[in-house]
C-alpha cells in the first residue's frame, strides 16, 4: 500500500474545506460552537487559548466573543521565532495586528504573555485529522512544539470534511489531540 504524503493530504483537505457552502458552513459552525461550550472542561475554565481563524478554518471569532461575554481570559498566539507565545487579549479591534508574513492576525507584543501552565484549555487549528485524533496542521510545527510542554485539555476544531479515512503517518513529535469537535 502506498501512503499519501502529508502535503498531499493537506492540499486535499484544504480544498475540501474551501468547498463547503456558506449555508452549510454556518450550520456546522453552530454545532461546533454549541458542542464546544457544552464541554465541562470549557465550562470550568478561567483561561482559554485559541487561534484567530484564517483560510476557511472553523470560525473562532464567535467563540472568542462568547468567551469575552463569559468573562473568560482569552489568549491568542503570536509567532516568536520557531515558537508560539500566548498573549492575553481583551479586545479584537485594539489588541491585534496583521502579520503580513503569515497572513494572519496576532496579538500585539506589548500585551501580557501567559505561560502554558496557566492555560486551562488550548484550542488548536486543524487541516486534517484521523479517527485516532492525530492532526495535521499547516506543517510548520508551532503547535507540536508548544504541546510538548502543555499538559492540560487540548481541543481541535474541524469540519468532518477534514477527516481522513485512514490513520495519518505519525512521527515522534506528533501529539494526539484529546478532543476533536467536528460537524
Amino acid at each position: 500500500m502506498i501512503t499519501r504524503g502529508k502535503q498531499e493530504i493537506r492540499q486535499e483537505k484544504l480544498f475540501a474545506r474551501s468547498k463547503i457552502s456558506s449555508e452549510l458552513r454556518q450550520q456546522k459552525e453552530t454545532k461546533i460552537f454549541d458542542t464546544f461550550f457544552q464541554h465541562p472542561g470549557v465550562q470550568n475554565s478561567k483561561t482559554i487559548a485559541l487561534y484567530y481563524s484564517i483560510k476557511n478554518e472553523v470560525n473562532t471569532l464567535l467563540i472568542i466573543k462568547q468567551l469575552f461575554a463569559l468573562k473568560v481570559n482569552v489568549l491568542l498566539p503570536r509567532i516568536d521565532g520557531n515558537n508560539l507565545k500566548f498573549y492575553h487579549i481583551t479586545n479584537l479591534t485594539t489588541d491585534l495586528e496583521f502579520n503580513l508574513r503569515f497572513n494572519l492576525y496576532e496579538p500585539l507584543n506589548s500585551l501580557p504573555i501567559i505561560n502554558a501552565e496557566k492555560i486551562d484549555v488550548l484550542v488548536v487549528p486543524i487541516v486534517a485529522f484521523d479517527q485516532n485524533n492525530f492532526r495535521l496542521g499547516y506543517g510548520k510545527g508551532y503547535y507540536d512544539r508548544f504541546l510538548k510542554n502543555y499538559h492540560h485539555l487540548v481541543i481541535g476544531l474541524a469540519f468532518i470534511e477534514q477527516l481522513v479515512p485512514t490513520p495519518l503517518s505519525v512521527e515522534e513529535h506528533d501529539v494526539k489531540i484529546e478532543i476533536i469537535i467536528s460537524a
